[in-house]
């Protein structure tokens, strides 16, 4: 069985397994598509008070109920959710000696779990509000019942909901602070330096690193299921008009402020778990030997990029409905695509370093068909931490001179174009180019079937692949 067919099986058994997923539409209750927006009016709730999103086929008093009934529905299993992955992250404990660590992840917990009380203090004051609804009806005392959605949509702007959403980033991120740049270590840094450090006490074979990852996955998960429940809240308050708040309406806080922080969040989990694979990853012990990517390494970076992909509501779908542009909206990922990174030593890849970011496509050949998919090619440098197992980095070979290096390229693909459903369980030749049709990689990739019960259909096409450039280096001496 060759290596790409070990790895597309992997991925799509580890992504089909997990215990909860994770989208925007799950509790936001909108749909993201190439960078238009879902009708989000048919869902809100405060909002319908006020004529937000009514539909002509249901009476007003059946829609209110309807859409009452969804978001508690919603809200319910986001808890049965977090409920889970408490219970699956019980069976999984950091064996090494990591009191500073811990003591700090503590100290992070408690303000998530503060953040999350006052959230919950609101729900119930709307699913009240809808009981009292179906109780009493509309008609006879709509004004009423205008001015207690008012109330509040007003009470959640001036909570502490709006700061805890922004401080829950912060809280994963970490920040810098002080003249020296100190940074205060948020919860990515920690889980990043702990599974390091777990990785060189205890190795990562037997599949010991796919449990780490899972571990810090179901972590973020959890830390997201709580923040996008308040940014739920905030659109809804938005939705009601005359409140004093930032924005106009919930789609345009959507737009603005909770994409692009949920954007962030993801591309710092994406960062953290390629530092993991970096700093785990074997070096060769000469110059000029191959770099094998492991496959346990290739698997955790496949399901990193479904994981993200899916968050970010990716499409699946040919059909998915066109929908207008919204320009401030970032470009959305494919999930039925094909993702990838190049690992290189150095600071330079055919005349691209770290930062920049092109639009760039793969040729995707399957013996006499030949299909393309366009996406956006990312180069990022990614430092070796310090641990106790070898230097910081490698050398580099600059002809025959040894140069000292402490960090790498990753070159990321991210695709915008879906690919057809028929390659599945293909194995096809991929080849990385630029626009011009320059090669820039090429490897064989098997595209594996995904099941996820977030999906709008249960089953979609994804390929992953991990490729490495030796480029004369070695690990380090002591």
């Amino acid at each position: 069985m060759g290596i790409s067919v070990v790895i597309a099986g992997a991925i799509g058994k580890a992504i089909a397994s997990k215990v909860a997923t994770i989208a925007i539409n799950k509790i936001l209750a909108i749909e993201v598509q190439e960078r238009g927006l879902g009708q989000w009016g048919e869902q809100i709730v405060l909002g319908i008070f006020f004529g937000e999103g009514l539909v002509p086929d249901l009476s007003f008093e059946k829609q209110t109920e309807l859409r009452f009934a969804e978001l508690d529905r919603r809200i319910d299993q986001v808890n049965r959710d977090l409920e889970k992955l408490r219970n699956e992250l019980q069976k999984f404990k950091w064996s090494v000696n990591t009191k500073f660590y811990e003591e700090r992840e503590e100290d992070l917990w408690k303000d998530i779990l503060d953040y999350e009380e006052k959230v919950q203090f609101f729900y119930p004051k709307i699913s009240q509000l809808g009981r009292d609804i179906k109780k009493n009806g509309t008609s006879a005392n709509l004004d009423q019942i205008k001015q207690k959605a008012r109330e509040i949509a007003q009470k959640i702007l001036d909570s502490d909901v709006p700061v805890n959403i922004n401080l829950t980033c912060t809280r994963l991120l970490g920040k810098e602070v002080g003249v020296e740049a100190e940074k205060v270590r948020g919860f990515l840094e920690i889980w990043t330096n702990l599974a390091i450090e777990e990785v060189n006490e205890r190795g990562w074979q037997d599949g010991q690193l796919l449990r780490i990852y899972e571990a810090i996955e179901k972590k973020f998960m959890q830390v997201l299921l709580r923040q996008l429940q308040g940014m739920r809240l905030l659109m809804e308050a938005y939705s009601v008009p005359d409140v004093l708040g930032t924005y106009e309406n919930g789609l345009e806080y959507f737009v603005k402020e909770a994409y692009p922080m949920l954007a962030k969040e993801i591309e710092a989990f994406q960062r953290s778990i390629e530092a993991i694979a970096i700093n785990v990853l074997p070096l060769p012990d000469a110059p000029l030997s191959t770099l094998e990517i492991p496959a346990d390494i290739a698997i955790m970076l496949g399901c990193a990029d479904y994981f993200c992909g899916e968050i970010l509501s990716g499409r699946k779908l040919a059909s998915d409905p066109s929908l207008p542009l919204d320009p401030t909206l970032t470009t959305l990922p494919v999930l039925a695509g094909c993702w990838g990174r190049a690992i290189i030593p150095g600071r330079r890849w055919i005349g691209r370093k770290g930062g920049s970011q092109e639009p760039a496509r793969l040729k995707l050949i399957d013996g006499q068909q030949t299909f393309y998919c366009n996406g956006v090619l990312t180069v990022k440098t990614t430092k070796f931490l310090p641990n106790n197992d070898r230097p910081n980095g490698y050398l580099l070979y600059i002809g025959t001179e040894p140069r000292a290096m402490n960090e790498l390229l990753i070159a990321h693909f991210v695709p915008t174009d879906i690919l057809p459903a028929s390659l599945v369980g293909r194995e096809i030749e991929v080849q990385l180019e630029d626009l011009q049709g320059d090669l820039l990689a090429s490897t064989q990739v098997v595209m594996c079937q995904v099941e996820s019960e977030s999906m709008v259909v249960p089953q979609t096409v994804f390929g992953s692949f991990t490729i490495a450039f030796t480029g004369g280096a070695e690990i380090r001496k002591r």
